[in-house]
Order: C-alpha cells, then structure tokens, then sequence
C-alpha cells in the first residue's frame, strides 16, 4: 500500500501544473534603472552592464575598489539588491587561518560580510552586502555601498599586502 502511494504522489509531482510553478522565474522587481536612478541622485558615476552596474571608488592613500550593483530575486515580494566587491583569489583552498578571519571579521561587522564564491572555475574571496529595496533612500544606498568597498579594500590589505591593489 505504501509503495501506490509513494506512486501517486510522485506522479502527482510530475503533473505540468506543479512543474510549471517550480520552474517558474523568481520575481525580480529592482531594476539596474531604479539602481541607477538612486546614484544619479547622489551624483555617484558608474558604468552599467545590463542590469548590473559598477563604481570604482578611489582613495586618499592612492588605493582604488570596484564594487557591483546587482538586482536580485525578490524575497517574500520584496526587491534586494546585492552590493559586492572582490577581495582576493584564493589559489589552493581556504586556508584556516583565513577562514577563521572572514568568519571574525563577519561577527564583527554592521554592514557587509565577506564569501567566496566560485568564479569560471577559481575561487574569489568577496565582500557582499544585500539590501531590501522598499523604500531604499540614495543616501542609504550610497552609505552601503561605501562600506563595502572600504571593508573589501581593507581586508584585500591585511591578505595581500599594501601594495596590493587589484580589485
């Protein structure tokens, strides 16, 4: 009896009204225009590719930091924008003593946190932070994305050295 009713259920899973509301695109109500809207009212330069977009911040100490704009899925309806900014690659696996940096510098943190994230086949250590969009400010905008362009440039810093600077 158990094994018809592991059936039914499995047959009902495969009908095409389930499948077509699992396959279903996740909503996505920020746009790169909204995002670019904001910048353009902070009077932020940037450079869009589709829907992402990028700045390049410069500092005093002559040390530069790109971070991304990226629309992302909508959670419970509503929009979120991913704020990110490479830090390093990571050449031979996470080694512990870096691990246990991103996981202190992640504790200690009010905005952003560091990942890694698998790339074209290579391994990056990033700096994200996510934002709810409802009623997301220019000011507020620009204040995190400041943040996680420092906090990037800072750890990319303390991993590879002052003269370090490629991202």
């Amino acid at each position: 009896m158990r094994y018809v009713a592991a059936l039914a259920l499995l047959a009902t899973l495969a009908s095409p009204g389930i499948a077509a509301e699992t396959e279903r695109e996740p909503a996505t109500s920020m746009t790169g225009n909204a995002l670019a809207k904001l910048l353009d009212k902070e009077n932020l330069s940037y450079n869009r590719d589709e829907e992402r977009l990028r700045r390049t911040y410069s500092f005093t100490d002559g040390r530069s930091q790109q971070i991304f704009l990226q629309p992302m899925s909508d959670v419970r309806d509503v929009g979120v924008v991913e704020i990110y900014s490479w830090v390093m690659e990571l050449k031979s696996g996470v080694p512990p003593a870096l691990g246990k940096r991103l996981l202190e510098a992640n504790g200690s943190q009010k905005l952003g946190y560091f990942g890694i994230e698998v790339v074209e086949g290579k391994s990056y250590v990033f700096c994200y932070h996510n934002l709810p969009t409802d009623g997301l400010s220019s000011k507020s905008l620009a204040a995190a994305m400041i943040s996680v362009a420092e906090m990037a440039d800072e750890m990319e810093k303390e991993q590879l050295g002052e003269k370090s600077d490629e991202y």
